[in-house]
C-alpha cells in the first residue's frame, strides 16, 4: 500500500497531528511520500520522519494554476493507492482519477464545497460528520475516525524548573495562544483559588503579552507561568494535578486523549470535542464555556476531595485504550484504505468491461 499525504499549513495543532500520523502509518510498514508547503516548520517535520517529500509553493489567497499542475504531475508520478489530502486547504486543491481514490480529513466544520473533489471523508468526531451531511454529503462516502493521542510516559519534570513549589496544586493546559482556547479563563480563576494553585501554560501566541497583562491586572502573575512550546508534554503532564482544557470552541482536543493515555486527569469546558469525549464525573469534568467562576468551583471541591482525582485519571485512561490509542485508530485507517483501494479496483475493471 501506497499513500501520498498531502498538507498545507503553517504549524499547529493539525500539523503535529499530521506527522505523528505519518510516523504511526511509517511503523506499520505503510509506503509513504509526503507533499507539503514552503512553511519552514512543514519542511522541518517533515525531514525528520526520513521518508520522501516534495515541497510545492501553495499561495494562501489564490489557487494558483501552476502549483495545481505541480501537484497532479508529482501525484500521479508517485503511482499511490491512496490520495489522503488533509484540511480545507489541501482539500480544496484534491483532484479525482481513475487511477487511485482520493479522501480528505476534517478536524473542523469546514464547508462542504471545499471538498467537491474529494471522492471520501474522514471526520474526527460525529458532529463534524453530521455537519457534513447536512451540507449534503452522502453518509456512505464518510468514516468517523477519531484522532489517537499516545504519550510514552516520562520523569515529570523538576516543579522547581516551573518556579511552581512541590506541594503546590497545578494546573497546566497547552496549546497555542488563540483567544478561543480560554486560557484567559483559567487565569482570572485563579484569584478566587487559595495561594498555592498554580497554572502553567505551554505554548505561545499573539495573545501571550495581553495574558501576562491580566494575570498582573486580577493580581495573580506570581502564579501563573508562561512556558513557551515545549517538546515534553509528558513530562509536564506528569509534573500536573490536573489537565484544563478550557477552549471555547473545540471540534475534538487531542490535548484530552494525550492526557489520558498518561492517566492524569481532565477539566475542560463544553465545547463540541471535550463534550463528546468526556463522560462528567467519570472521564473527566465538564464546566460552563468562558466561566471562571465555575472553573475555580470546581477546583475547590477537587482541592477538598483529590481522591476524585486519581479516579476519573484512571477511567480517562481506559476510554483511552479502548477507543484512542495509537494501535486503534491506524487499525481503523488501515481498513477504510483497503476498502477503498478494492472499491475503486472495482469500479476500474467495470470500466474495461464497458470499454469492451
Amino acid at each position: 500500500m501506497k499513500i501520498v499525504q498531502f498538507k498545507i499549513g503553517s504549524f499547529g495543532g493539525a500539523e503535529t497531528f499530521f506527522f505523528k500520523t505519518i510516523r504511526a502509518f511509517n511503523e506499520l510498514g505503510i509506503d509513504q511520500h509526503i507533499i507539503h508547503n514552503e512553511h519552514p516548520r512543514m519542511r522541518e517535520e517533515a525531514g525528520l520522519t526520513g521518508l520522501p517529500r516534495s515541497e510545492i509553493p501553495f499561495p494562501k489567497k489564490a489557487i494558483a494554476l501552476r502549483s495545481r499542475i505541480a501537484l497532479r504531475k508529482k501525484v500521479f508520478s508517485e503511482k499511490p493507492d491512496i490520495f489522503f489530502c488533509w484540511a480545507n486547504r489541501a482539500g480544496r486543491r484534491a483532484f479525482r482519477s481513475n487511477e487511485f481514490p482520493n479522501l480528505a480529513r476534517l478536524g473542523g466544520f469546514y464547508k462542504a464545497k471545499f471538498y467537491r473533489s474529494c471522492q471520501h471523508l474522514v471526520c474526527n468526531t460525529p458532529a463534524i460528520v453530521d455537519h457534513m451531511v447536512q451540507q449534503g454529503w452522502n453518509k456512505k462516502h464518510i468514516s468517523m475516525i477519531s484522532n489517537f493521542g499516545e504519550l510514552t510516559a516520562e520523569p515529570p519534570v523538576e516543579r522547581a524548573s516551573l518556579g511552581v513549589p512541590d506541594d503546590a496544586f497545578l494546573m497546566l493546559s497547552l496549546g497555542r495562544f488563540d483567544e478561543w482556547k480560554g486560557f484567559q479563563d483559567v487565569i482570572v480563576a485563579l484569584r478566587e483559588l487559595p495561594d498555592n494553585v498554580y497554572y502553567c501554560i505551554a505554548g505561545d501566541g499573539e495573545n501571550r503579552r495581553n495574558w501576562e497583562l491580566l494575570a498582573e491586572e486580577v493580581g495573580v502573575s506570581n502564579r501563573v507561568r508562561f512556558l513557551g512550546w515545549r517538546s515534553d508534554q509528558a513530562a509536564l503532564l506528569g509534573a500536573a494535578d490536573i489537565c484544563v482544557v478550557p477552549s471555547r470552541h473545540e471540534p475534538l482536543s487531542n490535548v484530552i486523549i494525550e492526557a489520558w493515555s498518561l492517566g492524569v486527569p481532565v477539566l475542560a469546558a463544553k465545547s463540541e470535542g471535550p463534550s463528546w469525549l468526556i463522560d462528567h464525573g467519570e472521564t473527566g469534568f465538564l464546566l460552563p464555556i468562558a466561566d471562571p467562576e465555575a472553573i475555580a468551583s470546581n477546583i475547590k471541591e477537587l482541592l477538598a476531595d483529590r481522591s476524585s482525582l486519581s479516579g476519573v485519571g484512571r477511567n480517562g485512561k481506559r476510554k483511552w485504550q479502548g477507543n484512542f490509542s495509537k494501535g486503534e485508530i491506524c487499525q481503523q485507517y488501515v481498513t477504510l484504505f483497503e476498502d477503498l483501494i478494492r472499491a475503486n479496483h472495482k469500479r476500474k475493471l467495470f470500466s474495461l468491461k464497458l470499454g469492451r
